[in-house]
């Protein structure tokens, strides 16, 4: 028993270790912004899922990076952008990009997100609209995502079967981590009773009144 404990206690720290280590790790992003006030606040929220590389439209040059994000686009860099136009510093930085094979993000500002959400059957000049998100399919075809700054998260931040075992409240992978229980929908999380549970995962689950239930084989229930 005594040693079982020890093992237990040995497995739980190195757990903890490993899950601590890893949130250092954070994936590159380079951002492409204004010095404004308004981006300032937008890059403080992207370096909480991301190592944040600044890089200001008024440089031109492309590190080594895989994922990139302009902010606060305007429809002049989104028309360029989409017909393959670079004659300016950050329209000549997209293209650049592109070429690189870097995957890229473009965040609207106010004005352009609302020409992309138009109704165009109902607008005085639907073919200009048309063209308009037209254009958006074809950024798409080129790989670049428009989306909000917030839905902008690094691929490994959400487990894989978020979807299915969220809303049915099942968990059935085999370690349950801090990330998983930060985007749980419910109250309960049922796990097997070979899934192996994170010491962050358990302090997260307890300040957000989540219970952990592990289902015997049998259909017995017992709460972590």
């Amino acid at each position: 028993m005594t040693n079982n404990l020890m093992v237990k206690e040995i497995v739980t720290e190195v757990l903890k270790r490993v899950e601590t280590y890893f949130q250092k790790e954070k994936p590159i992003l380079l951002v492409i912004h204004e010095n404004t006030e308004k981006n300032i606040l937008q890059i403080k929220q992207l370096k909480k899922d991301w190592d944040v590389v600044e890089h200001l439209s008024a440089n031109m040059d492309v590190p080594s990076i895989h994922q990139a994000v302009f902010l606060d686009v305007n429809q002049d860099l989104f028309v360029k952008g989409a017909v393959g136009i670079a004659d300016t510093n950050e329209s000549i930085l997209l293209a650049k990009l592109l070429l690189a094979g870097v995957k890229v993000f473009l965040v609207p500002d106010e004005s352009l997100s609302n020409i992309l959400n138009l109704d165009k059957d109902k607008h005085p000049n639907k073919s200009y609209v048309s063209m308009l998100q037209e254009y958006e399919n074809q950024l798409q075809r080129f790989g670049v995502v428009l989306q909000l700054l917030s839905t902008i998260v690094p691929e490994n931040s959400k487990p894989i079967n978020e979807p299915v075992c969220h809303e049915q409240g099942t968990f059935s992978d085999k370690l349950l981590t801090k990330q998983v229980v930060e985007t749980w929908r419910s109250k309960q999380i049922n796990i097997k009773p070979n899934t192996i549970i994170t010491p962050l995962a358990r302090d997260i689950a307890r300040e957000r009144g989540i219970k952990i239930s592990t289902n015997d084989a049998k259909g017995g229930e017992d709460t972590c």
